[in-house]
């Protein structure tokens, strides 16, 4: 089954993956799951700055993505 989700809104699915990974994987706030880790980390006493958030989560959105993109390419844009 092949999906046209182009025609609806006029964005590719690759450009919409591309533009929210960001703001879920690399920030405390953009994801519950991020921030409920922050929140487990805190409880056992230890804490996380912002930068070293997003230090270790800049390569886990790079993987993120690549994966995502791999993902669209094959089932929405090879036949």
């Amino acid at each position: 089954m092949r999906l046209n989700l182009r025609r609806d809104t006029g964005v590719s699915m690759d450009t919409r993956a591309r533009a929210l990974a960001p703001g879920g994987n690399s920030t405390a706030i953009g994801a519950s799951a991020n921030s409920a880790v922050l929140g487990i980390v805190a409880g056992n006493g230890l804490s996380v700055s912002c930068l070293e958030f997003l230090t270790v989560r800049t390569f886990v959105l790079f993987v993120t993505v690549a994966i995502g993109t791999a993902f669209l390419r094959l089932n929405f844009v090879i036949p």
